[in-house]
């Protein structure tokens, strides 16, 4: 069945859903068998990078996200997950070239903030990309950012982001109230991150405000 239908996105859409919600090694078999048939395959080649990326094998999950991201140049998603890859090969201790991975993951996560724009999402991911690597003063000012933000796709324009670029972004800050239902909320996320990085530094006082405030229900 996979075979006939392997151009179509949606089918594969559906089997990815299968495929990470229950993993098997014999979807990671047929998934290769096909890319090896057809290796142009968009969202095959996303699959497979996907499962590499799972299973800690980040430079083949590099080689085949570049694949993608020669067929979908402005994609955001796959300059994410190209910075995800190198960041976590500046951090595994077999790697030759830790700071230069470094440098390459955070290249992709900016040229993936100028193309998703600056919303909370791009915010949180940049803090957490910072705060992984114990870069902590830019990680409180991107998660800063993220408090700053409404949910969704929201938020004032980066400058040398044009309308092709991204289409969703307003020219200033939209003033709102907290709304912890809204399922795109990441304020509540970046509040905590923020309180552990407070209480690291002695500052209790203020951790226990951005809880209260942020994640208390």
């Amino acid at each position: 069945m996979a075979y006939k239908v392997v151009s179509k996105a949606n089918y594969w859409n559906i089997y990815a859903r299968i495929a990470f919600t229950k993993p098997d090694v014999r979807h990671q078999k047929f998934e290769l068998r096909v890319l090896l048939k057809h290796p142009d395959n968009l969202p095959l080649l996303i699959i497979n990078a996907h499962h590499c990326m799972q299973n800690g094998t980040f430079k083949f999950a590099v080689v085949l996200y570049q694949r993608a991201l020669e067929r979908m140049p402005r994609s955001a998603f796959l300059h994410l997950c190209l910075g995800l890859c190198f960041l976590q090969l500046s951090t595994v201790r077999y790697t030759q070239r830790p700071y230069g991975h470094a440098l390459e993951a955070f290249a992709f996560f900016h040229r993936y903030r100028r193309l998703r724009g600056d919303c909370q999402e791009s915010m949180y991911n940049l803090g957490r990309a910072f705060h992984h690597v114990g870069l902590l003063g830019l990680a409180v000012n991107y998660y800063e950012k993220v408090l700053q933000l409404p949910p969704g796709l929201h938020g004032w324009s980066h400058q040398g982001t044009t309308a092709h670029e991204c289409t969703v972004l307003s020219s200033k800050v939209i003033p709102c109230s907290i709304d912890q239902t809204h399922p795109l909320d990441l304020r509540a996320e970046a509040a905590f991150n923020l309180s552990r990085i407070y209480l690291s530094t002695g500052l209790s006082g203020v951790a226990q405000q951005l809880l209260r405030r942020y994640c208390a229900f």
